[in-house]
């Protein structure tokens, strides 16, 4: 390229900034970068960048921080290409259910959090860390209007070059130091209980038991003895699988859905040559040594992933809701009840004696 530039920006406000607890005057983590997108346009010449070639890179929390720029509706012609690097695009709504503000229209939850005291929400800030409570922005109907799923979903963003990847044994930092010495299946089953308890906020110990059942089957980790590396590995694709594959792949689906795409092999000279990526070829690049183009062939992980482990979920959710009516007793009913008529016959009677 002749000229580029690199521009960095940061949070402000912490964890508030984050989920834009903050009024809408004032300046959160989703809006900086929005704002710096709009400064930079402005002022692009003066860092020696093209405001008509800005592409946005980052990973992990940052992956996701672009895929929600990238989906916005406020930075429509900002944006000229995605990077994001092992991102989990989500929205949460359990810190809203802790803060007592779980309303089912998006704008009345968010008023309702920016109407809670800041020490309030620290407090439960504090906790989600410990229990790992999800932290990821709310739908506030400005920035992020619905869900990214059906933001992804109307195409918006097909035009646009975009590269998404994870890397493998990406949650090991997460899978290592919980698994025990010597790992075993009875551990792995312990997390994934507790797991399930802290993600989904599931009120029956059952329901928390079924979802850990699902995904230790799901890949074969049946009961100890097992040998302890196998287990590792296991756990390590488990995890892997959940929290960056699988959605780097549901995105780069979604994103293919919209349409014919730009070919990244053409214009700059790159070393490599990219595969397209289409519904029916599932291509990607595996940048390793050597560099080689493989195709996805885990159709049944992501399948569970996507498909068969939030249908579980939501049956617990279900019956989370049943459990918690209160049961209510029916009174007993004073009606009489008479014999059939043809039950006191005589004749009936008669004919039962003797046949």
């Amino acid at each position: 390229m002749s000229s580029s530039s690199l521009l960095t920006t940061d949070w402000v406000l912490g964890d508030f900034s984050a989920r834009g607890l903050t009024r809408p005057e004032e300046i959160t983590a989703c809006m900086t970068s929005t704002g710096l997108l709009n400064g930079y346009e402005r002022n692009s010449e003066a860092f020696g960048g093209d405001p008509d070639l800005v592409t946005l890179i980052s990973d992990s929390a940052g992956g996701v921080l672009v895929e929600y720029q990238m989906i916005s509706p406020l930075n429509r012609g900002l944006i000229q290409g995605v990077i994001s690097v092992s991102e989990s695009l989500n929205v949460s709504l359990e810190f809203s259910k802790k803060a007592g503000c779980d309303m089912s229209r998006p704008r009345a939850r968010l008023f309702c959090l920016r109407t809670k005291d800041a020490q309030e929400l620290a407090e439960i800030r504090e906790e989600g860390l410990r229990k790992e409570l999800n932290w990821r922005p709310n739908i506030d109907v400005v920035f992020i209007p619905r869900h990214p799923r059906h933001l992804r979903g109307e195409n918006l963003t097909s035009p646009l070059p975009y590269m998404v990847g994870a890397t493998s044994h990406d949650s090991s930092i997460f899978t290592l130091p919980y698994a025990g010495n010597p790992p075993t299946v009875a551990r792995q089953r312990f997390n994934l209980e507790t797991y399930a308890s802290m993600f989904y906020q599931f009120k029956l110990k059952s329901v928390e038991k079924a979802v850990a059942r699902s995904l230790l089957h799901e890949y074969g980790l049946i009961q100890d003895p097992m040998d302890p590396l196998d287990i590792l590995t296991r756990a390590v694709q488990q995890n892997t699988d959940f929290l960056f594959g699988m959605p780097a792949e549901e995105s780069a689906r979604l994103h293919a859905a919209g349409g014919a795409k730009p070919d990244p092999n053409v214009g700059d000279p790159v070393s490599v040559q990219w595969p397209a990526y289409t519904a029916s070829s599932r291509q990607f690049i595996n940048l390793d040594t050597p560099t080689t183009v493989e195709t996805f062939d885990r159709e049944r992980q992501y399948l569970f992933a996507t498909e068969v482990l939030p249908a579980i979920v939501a049956v617990g959710k279900e019956a989370d809701i049943v459990t918690a009516r209160p049961r209510q007793c029916k009174p007993c009913s004073r009606r009489r009840y008479w014999t059939p008529r043809i039950l006191r016959c005589r004749s009936f009677n008669w004919l039962m004696r003797h046949d």
